[in-house]
């Protein structure tokens, strides 16, 4: 690097040819950081302008997408299908959105909030968006297209995966004690 008669170097003469060694910092930060960090970084560098690059990370789309669409083997009522999922979730309650008689059969399932894919729920022709929570006005929506809607809350609907997650993690590194937490717990307290 050449720095200019203006420069302050840490290392090196005003204005001559300087040849260190380079050191490499990698931080990642919110996309609505990176110009403060910028500033902040030059601002504490010794020299006119530090060497930097900026690379964003974007995550790999999958095609496997964020829910799931399925058809149970024989039709049951919304409310024998709101039961079971209270069941197998342990929820302390489910909250349903439409007719307790109506039959189930083709169900979409989104886990925690899945109201952004209410439109592919609707669009899949399904009889039952199970997801975690949804804004109420997705609730008069959905009455309104006739989709009914089962929500056991949003830790509910992501939870049970815990026992899982940590016996596939155990079955791929076996060195690792792996227990799931027993502290977490669902912030909303039902009154």
């Amino acid at each position: 690097f050449r720095g200019s008669e203006k420069a302050n170097p840490t290392v090196g003469q005003k204005g001559r040819r300087e040849t260190v060694p380079e050191w490499r910092l990698e931080v990642i930060c919110p996309e609505s950081r990176v110009e403060a960090v910028l500033s902040a970084m030059r601002a504490a560098h010794s020299y006119e302008e530090p060497a930097f690059d900026v690379y964003p990370l974007r995550p790999t789309p999958s095609p496997l997408g964020t829910g799931r669409i399925g058809e149970l083997i024989g039709s049951i009522s919304l409310a024998a299908f709101a039961s079971i999922v209270k069941d197998k979730l342990r929820a302390p309650h489910v909250q349903v959105v439409g007719n307790l008689d109506r039959p189930v059969r083709r169900v979409a399932i989104v886990c925690g909030a899945g109201g952004e894919l209410f439109g592919d729920a609707v669009q899949a022709q399904v009889d039952v968006f199970l997801t975690g929570e949804m804004r109420f006005h997705d609730y008069l929506t959905a009455r309104a297209q006739d989709l009914a809607l089962v929500l056991p809350g949003h830790f509910a609907s992501e939870s049970f995966v815990l026992e899982d997650l940590a016996l596939r993690i155990k079955a791929r590194f076996p060195e690792l004690e792996v227990e799931p937490s027993r502290r977490e717990s669902d912030p909303v307290i039902w009154v």
